[in-house]
């Protein structure tokens, strides 16, 4: 079964396969907690957020679908609406009715985050420096340096060309490499690529 692609994993999800769902969940489930970082800015915060978006997944398998092969467009969807949407005391409450195999992950999730990332002082002027960015960039920036997609997963997940993608993402992080909150968190010229993101491992 871990041959198929999302689309058909998820047919299965709403059938009732429990294993299928778990599938999607594995291959996706860094890509969401790095994004669900992003957004909460806290290790712990993040962990409830990814767990509630599974969740949400998982309860509106029928209501919602995959564009295309992969699922992760819609499950970095389904994140920003939760992250926006629901009060602390509320991801509290639906992670401890999640069942997925989450706990297990995060560990090593954490750990690749923090080996690029020292402390979430940095992560903090890393996202004021994006919060000076057009809605838009932020976007581009976050789908594309943040959480790996490719630029034709990101056109999908945007509605955007390719092309508007490239150039977008260009200018973007040639502002964030001038960016002087940024560079003073970092400690030194971001443009010879030493400062990674978390996802993709991508220079500036």
């Amino acid at each position: 079964m871990t041959e198929l692609n999302d689309e058909l994993l998820w047919d299965a999800a709403r059938a009732g396969d429990v294993e299928a769902f778990g599938i999607v969940f594995d291959r996706h489930h860094k890509r969401v907690y790095n994004h669900c970082f992003r957004l909460a800015a806290s290790w712990s915060n993040a962990e409830d957020l990814t767990s509630e978006v599974f969740l949400t997944a998982w309860r509106r398998r029928f209501e919602l679908a995959p564009r295309g092969e992969s699922a992760l467009p819609l499950l970095l969807g389904i994140a920003n609406r939760v992250a926006m949407n629901s009060s602390r005391s509320d991801r509290r409450r639906l992670r401890s009715m999640v069942s997925l195999r989450a706990e297990e992950y995060m560990e090593d999730v954490a750990e690749e985050i923090a080996n690029r990332i020292a402390d979430e002082q940095t992560m903090r002027a890393l996202l004021r420096a994006l919060s000076r960015l057009r809605p838009v960039e932020q976007q581009v920036v976050h789908l594309c340096l943040w959480t790996g997609l490719s630029y034709q997963e990101a056109a999908e997940s945007l509605g955007k060309p390719i092309g508007t993608i490239r150039s977008t993402l260009s200018r973007s992080k040639e502002k964030l490499r001038r960016d002087p909150e940024l560079l003073a968190s970092i400690g030194h010229d971001m443009s010879d690529g030493t400062f990674m993101w978390p996802r993709n491992g991508e220079g500036l």
